[in-house]
């Protein structure tokens, strides 16, 4: 018995003693509106938090070892992760530089106005990938209760405000829905679903696709089909 008594005490010990590594994996610059993704793979601590500036607090998706939010305004974003592996205390830190976003230049049109009909822009083939983007990994995530109120919140989402409001009110509203399902849910909305869109989001947006409010409401709209499909 004392045998066991004392290798036990000595596992003990080694677990209290194990070095601490602190790690934060994510990009030091942004432009508002964009996705910013965090996560800690290679951290190894026992206990482990964040500490977020004001300005975002309330208002971060934190999933596991992720951490995601949508800067509303530019400015240096000092992110930090304490931890401790029973002994040591630490810290390690991230400082994230947000450019506000330019718009992109539109050429005036070679011809005056009234020399020929104006007509609507046929679909763009970005909304067509982004609905089977949103319907492929919906499918792969497969959690068809939190796919259906997905599809139904972002229908009420309110785009007669500023991108900074309309940004914030998409972010929020997906943010609810994953707060709300099951606990005892393995599905992986964050990574498997949210995470890939807003990238696919951001490079339309980079590449001119989306230019305004009305741009992401038709982006939106095939999400949503995406999700209902």
């Amino acid at each position: 018995m004392r045998q066991f008594i004392f290798c036990m005490m000595i596992a003990i010990g080694s677990t209290c003693s194990a070095e601490l590594k602190l790690v934060i994996n994510g990009p030091t610059e942004a432009k508002v509106g964009e996705a910013i993704i965090l996560d800690t793979k290679g951290t190894v601590a026992n206990a482990k938090n964040w500490i977020l500036p004001e300005s975002i607090r309330g208002k971060v998706l934190q999933c596991n070892e992720q951490l995601g939010f949508f800067p509303e305004k530019a400015g240096e974003y000092r992110i930090i992760l304490h931890g401790t592996d029973g002994v040591v205390l630490g810290h390690k830190e991230i400082v994230i530089t947000v450019e506000p976003r330019v718009p992109p230049v539109v050429d005036e049109p070679d011809d005056p106005p009234g020399d020929k009909p104006i007509e609507d822009d046929p679909p763009s083939a970005g909304y067509q990938e982004l609905e089977k983007l949103s319907h492929d990994l919906a499918d792969e995530v497969d959690e068809p209760e939190t796919r259906s109120k997905l599809a139904s919140r972002l229908k009420t989402v309110d785009y007669d405000q500023s991108p900074e409001m309309v940004d914030q009110a998409i972010d929020q509203t997906i943010r609810r829905v994953l707060v709300e399902r099951p606990r005892e849910s393995d599905s992986d909305w964050q990574t498997g679903w949210f995470r890939p869109l807003i990238e696919q989001l951001s490079s339309m947006a980079d590449d001119g696709a989306i230019k305004d409010v009305s741009d992401l409401e038709r982006a939106m709209e095939a999400v949503i089909r995406g999700l209902n499909g």
